[in-house]
């Protein structure tokens, strides 16, 4: 199959000839119908986060079933489907335990530990695949992966009640979403375009015990800290 390789950090990509996957245990074989592209890629490219290369990127992948894995019940060949950032964590680490299976130590990122939809083929463990209705086009999912995925945690995390304001920050690539989510949850947004007005928000102090054991960090903690203190 052809897909789009990073050789190297900071390399130009290349279109290349790679052996297309076969599923293993828990996993199904799509066929790309659409790939997302997003910025974040730009820095995996650069290497800004922790992996390996070569990379085949690509984390907001949808596309068609063409063939499942003998223990994979809850997907089957035709399924349209698309995946998000995480293909899979161990689970039993404090950060799993906690609900935030993004900073857990083990966890396999598309694009990184795992291939991305840059591809004409794309493995993806079943358990981390979701269903797209039928009048929803590809190309409409792709970047509902990422964005949208990004933005439902912010709302899901904040359990927003029909009552209560929503403050977005930034009507932007995510942002205009968030806005949309929280309307259709009921929920009233209010919009905040500057940063002046984002600064005017009152702060709640977030108050740690200094007795908690230590907690073994992600290398994606890591990447996300030191690059959220340089862009900041």
């Amino acid at each position: 199959m052809k897909a789009a390789v990073v050789p190297a950090v900071s390399s130009s990509w290349q279109i290349k000839d790679v052996p297309q996957p076969q599923p293993g245990p828990n996993q199904v074989l799509v066929k790309m119908h659409a790939s997302g592209i997003c910025y974040t890629d730009v820095h995996l490219t650069l290497g800004h986060f922790p992996g390996p290369f070569p990379r085949i990127l690509g984390h907001e992948p949808v596309g068609e079933i063409a063939a499942v894995a003998p223990d994979v019940t809850t997907r089957q060949v035709g399924d349209r489907v698309g995946s998000a950032w995480i293909q899979s964590t161990c689970g039993r680490c404090e950060w799993c335990q906690r609900g935030r299976r993004m900073f857990c130590p083990y966890m396999k990122g598309t694009g990184i530990e795992a291939q991305g939809g840059h591809a004409e083929y794309m493995l993806m463990n079943a358990d981390a695949t979701y269903l797209i209705p039928d009048e929803v086009s590809y190309e409409q999912a792709a970047t509902i992966f990422c964005a949208g995925y990004t933005v439902y945690s912010g709302l899901r995390w904040a359990d927003p009640q029909p009552h209560e304001r929503v403050a977005v920050l930034g009507i932007g690539g995510l942002g205009h979403l968030a806005v949309q989510y929280a309307k259709a949850a009921a929920a009233i947004s209010a919009r905040m375009k500057s940063s002046a007005t984002a600064r005017a928000l009152p702060l709640q102090a977030v108050r740690t015990s200094s007795s908690a054991p230590p907690i073994r960090r992600s290398p994606w903690w890591t990447a996300f800290r030191d690059y959220g203190q340089t862009a900041g």
